[in-house]
């Protein structure tokens, strides 16, 4: 198939990592971005690989879009990373 033994490019994998991470932990999350603050969204900051000096600035501004991030009960995991994409 012409894949053997190479690599995934890093922001493929972390695609792939922050997607099962956000479909994993979608109330966590929701609630950890209303606050603005707690370890899920510190984890998601981390597998957007956000220097951690722009990170409060990060946590701001996805709690002051959280409406849009969250837009529906019915949003899907794919929907919030797009959304969340976006605000960076």
């Amino acid at each position: 198939s012409g894949t053997l033994d190479c690599e995934q490019p890093s922001k493929i994998v972390s695609r792939e990592r922050v997607n099962t991470f956000v479909a994993d932990n979608m109330d966590n999350l929701a609630t950890d971005i209303a606050r603005g603050h707690g370890e899920y969204l510190n984890t998601l900051a981390v597998l957007m690989e956000v220097p951690e000096d722009s990170r409060a600035d990060f946590y701001v501004r996805l709690q002051s879009n959280f409406s849009t991030i969250y837009s529906s009960p019915q949003v899907n995991s794919t929907e919030v990373v797009s959304s969340i994409e976006s605000l960076m």
